[in-house]
Order: C-alpha cells, then sequence, then structure tokens
C-alpha cells in the first residue's frame, strides 16, 4: 500500500527521462534542493570502484545493463580514472617537488655563500 502523496508505478521500464526525475526527485527529499549529485554520478563511482578492486569491464557492462565493455565514450564517462594509480601518481608527484624544492634550496645556499 502507498501513502498519502506518494505515486505508484506500474512495473514497466523507465521511458525517457523519467528515471533521472524520479532519481532527482528523491535526492530532493532526503537531502534537500542543495544536493547536486546526479544518477550518473553514481554510476560514475561505482563503475571506479569496481576496477579498483580489479572487476573487469565486461563485468561492469553487465551490472550497468549496457555495452560499456564495447564503448569508448561510456568508459571515458564512467571509468575517468583508475584511482589507485592516481593516487600512486600523486604520491610520485610530492616526492618530486620535495626533491625539486630541496635542489633550488641548496642552489639558494650555494649563490648565498659564493658573494
Amino acid at each position: 500500500m502507498h501513502g498519502a502523496g506518494s505515486a505508484r508505478h506500474n512495473p514497466l521500464p523507465y521511458q525517457n527521462s523519467s528515471l533521472i526525475d524520479d532519481f532527482a526527485d528523491i535526492r530532493r527529499l532526503v537531502f534537500g534542493r542543495e544536493e547536486k549529485c546526479r544518477l550518473m554520478d553514481m554510476r560514475r563511482t561505482g563503475a571506479v570502484e569496481a576496477i579498483s578492486g580489479g572487476g573487469s569491464v565486461e563485468s561492469i557492462a553487465a551490472k550497468m545493463g549496457n555495452s560499456i565493455d564495447q564503448n569508448e565514450t561510456l568508459q571515458k564517462t564512467y571509468m575517468p580514472v583508475n584511482l589507485p594509480a592516481a593516487r600512486a601518481a600523486d604520491a610520485s608527484r610530492k616526492i618530486g617537488r620535495r626533491a625539486i624544492a630541496s635542489e633550488q634550496n641548496e642552489i639558494k645556499k650555494l649563490k648565498l655563500v659564493a658573494k
């Protein structure tokens, strides 16, 4: 039984943007008008987590119900970054930044001593 004010949906596949509209309605009810998370953001997070956990593109396609395993545009949309690789690159950049700064400090010290 449905409460007052709730809409009853027939058990049919969503058409056009009705899933997106329903998601937005529920998001506003739960999180308020300031929250702007979109359905595609949730799908992207799930795909990135699955890839990071070793999931195959084919298994993600089966879960998402689309052809992401065969579509480069979908892959760029929903699997934009390999999170562990990105974090490793960030850590390497920090190490490199410190090394460069240390070398620059040594050069400055040499210039001060040479005068």
